[in-house]
Order: C-alpha cells, then sequence, then structure tokens
C-alpha cells in the first residue's frame, strides 16, 4: 500500500504543473495506480497462498490499470487479467445437484451461496481441454483430465474470495485518506506556486 510519504512525493511532482487541472488529473491517477498495484500484490498473495499448485496462472495475470473516467478529473481503476475463469475462482461454484443415472449428488458443496452452479456432472471436451492445460501448469498428470474434470464438477469449485480479500473496508479508507493527503499537497502546491 502506499505510504503517506510515497503520496506526498506524488502530489509534490505533479503540484509543479503549470496547470491545476493538469496537476489534479496526473495526482488521481498516480495514487490511484499505486494503491492498485498494493491492492494487486494482495489479491496474489491470497490466490497463492489458497493455490495446491506450484504457481498460479491467474495470479500472476492481474495487471493493475488506470481507465479514462468521465472527465479530465475523474479515473476509474480496474484490476484486468487475461483468464475470463476469474469469477469462479474468486466466488466459487456450487456442485452438481445430480451424479450420472440421474441420482442425487451427496457430496458436501464447496460453494453452497454461489451464484455459479455446474448443472450436471458430464464434461465437455472444451472442460477436460482446459484442465489439461491446467495440468501442465500445475505439474498434474494430462491423462488425468477427465476424471479431475468429473470430481471438480461433483463437489463444485471452493471460493477464494480473493477480490473481496484485497478491496477490504480498511483499503479503502486509505485510498481514500491517501487521495485526501495527495490532493491537499496539490492545492498547496499550486497556491504557493501561484503567489510567487
Amino acid at each position: 500500500m502506499a505510504k503517506f510519504t510515497d503520496l506526498y512525493n506524488i502530489a509534490k511532482k505533479f503540484g509543479n504543473e503549470p496547470s491545476a487541472e493538469a496537476a489534479v488529473e496526473n495526482t488521481v491517477e498516480a495514487v490511484a495506480l499505486e494503491w492498485m498495484n498494493g491492492i494487486s500484490k494482495d489479491m496474489q498473495r491470497i490466490l497463492q497462498t489458497s493455490s495446491k499448485s506450484r504457481s498460479n496462472k491467474l495470479a500472476q495475470s492481474l495487471i493493475p490499470s488506470i481507465l479514462p473516467g468521465s472527465s479530465a478529473t475523474n479515473v476509474k481503476v480496474a484490476i484486468t487479467t487475461t483468464q475470463d475463469y476469474f469469477e469462479y475462482v474468486d466466488q466459487g461454484v456450487q456442485k452438481s445437484p445430480k451424479l450420472r443415472g440421474g441420482k442425487p449428488n451427496p457430496t458436501a458443496n464447496k460453494a453452497p451461496r454461489s451464484k455459479f452452479k455446474f448443472k450436471n456432472v458430464g464434461t465437455s471436451q472444451k472442460m477436460i481441454d482446459s484442465i489439461k492445460g491446467w495440468t501442465a501448469f500445475a505439474g498434474a498428470k494430462a491423462e488425468d483430465a477427465k476424471r479431475i474434470a468429473y470430481f471438480v464438477k461433483r463437489g463444485g469449485i471452493a471460493p477464494k474470495n480473493f477480490i473481496k480479500g484485497a478491496v477490504t473496508p480498511k483499503a479503502l479508507a486509505e485510498l481514500s485518506q491517501g487521495m485526501t493527503v495527495a490532493l491537499g499537497q496539490v492545492v498547496k502546491t499550486q497556491l504557493i506556486n501561484y503567489n510567487k
């Protein structure tokens, strides 16, 4: 997370710009990106500590970024990823309610409150291929992909809660406080520069 000295230095750097609007815009972006870098690291830590594989492709793919906002002084912060399954990992997936042959599934549900759920234990070739890709990355055997897919659907996927675990009320308060400190310094610097 950004320290106040970092935020002060960001504000001093951009507060010397001739345009107050540019100073505010650049400061907001710099502080937000500094904060997002910290959040991204927290998400990676959560994913790494909750993963059974030696490496975690999702954790390695998280990229903090700044997106244009609705005005020059408004920005959006985002963490992007090349892995389109991130929501399933974050929120988990409920188990299939039925086994092969239509019998009820007695397996414990790893994600009973998730909005995502498997409809059946049948595995598509796409899922098997996806798990084969994961096995190469995780150090498992590719020939076990179909069996792994079946057991994943049978028990569901436990939620990792890496988004909520990183974007906490404390982290949001730190962003708010950091913005206040940095923007206050920009205003002070602009006033000092104006009075020279």
